[in-house]
């Protein structure tokens, strides 16, 4: 998807061919007016694209930890309680609590870039011709 929005923004630059035919088309600016507004729906979704790819890493990130910690205690329990019942771990709840503190975490972080200094976001704009 980032990508196909990356072409996107590369052929809809304000310099390109696209925007030059639209130019000699229009009148009264409505080619500028429409451009602008494609080149603020392909950042919008690059925007989104970063927002899911650090919901990715706090699912990881989540996963890894959760797994390391039932790993120990895992070798906790089976030197304690050989033949012992116990009910089965909640994993969903201890990956989404986990998720959740994570989430917090790295939003906290002042060092964390916003969506819109993203990676993802800051290639894009640079395919549209903006300065960054």
């Amino acid at each position: 998807l980032h990508i196909r929005t990356k072409q996107l923004a590369e052929a809809l630059r304000s310099d390109g061919r696209i925007a030059e035919v639209l130019n000699a088309e229009s009148e009264d600016g409505v080619a500028d007016d429409f451009l602008s507004s494609t080149h603020n729906r392909l950042k919008a979704i690059a925007e989104v694209n970063a927002k899911r790819m650090y919901e990715i890493e706090y699912f990881v990130d989540s996963v890894k930890e959760v797994r390391t910690k039932v790993e120990n205690e895992n070798q906790g329990d089976a030197e304690e309680d050989e033949g012992n019942d116990n009910d089965a771990p909640d994993y969903e709840r201890s990956i989404h609590d986990t998720m959740d503190r994570i989430r917090h975490e790295r939003e906290s972080d002042p060092s964390r870039a916003a969506p819109e200094d993203h990676d993802l976001s800051r290639e894009l704009r640079e395919a549209l011709g903006e300065k960054v």
